[in-house]
C-alpha cells in the first residue's frame, strides 16, 4: 500500500496511510497496511530500522509477509515476521 492510499471499510468507515522517507531518501522503511478479511480486519505499522533502501527493502518483507500470512493471532504473526 502506498503512501496517502485511502481504504474503504465496512460500516461507512475509511481509513488512510500516510508514510514519508527520512528527508533526502528515496525510499523509507515505514509503511502502513489495511488487509481486510472475511470477520475483520488485519491493520499493521511497520516501521524498519534504518533510513532509506535498506529499511525499505526490510520493510517490504514485512508487507509481503504481512499479506500472505493465515495466522489470526498476533504472536503467531510476529513469529512469522521474524522468521521472514
Amino acid at each position: 500500500m502506498g503512501p496517502n492510499r485511502e481504504v474503504p471499510l465496512s460500516a461507512g468507515l475509511d481509513a488512510a496511510v500516510h508514510v514519508r522517507p527520512y528527508p533526502g531518501a528515496p525510499r523509507g522503511g515505514d509503511l502502513g497496511l489495511i488487509r481486510l478479511l472475511d470477520d475483520g480486519a488485519l491493520v499493521a505499522l511497520v516501521d524498519a530500522v534504518g533510513h532509506g533502501l535498506i529499511a525499505y527493502a526490510a520493510a517490504q518483507i514485512a508487507h509481503r509477509t504481512l499479506l500472505a500470512t493465515q495466522h489470526d493471532r498476533p504472536d503467531e504473526i510476529l513469529a512469522e515476521l521474524h522468521e521472514a
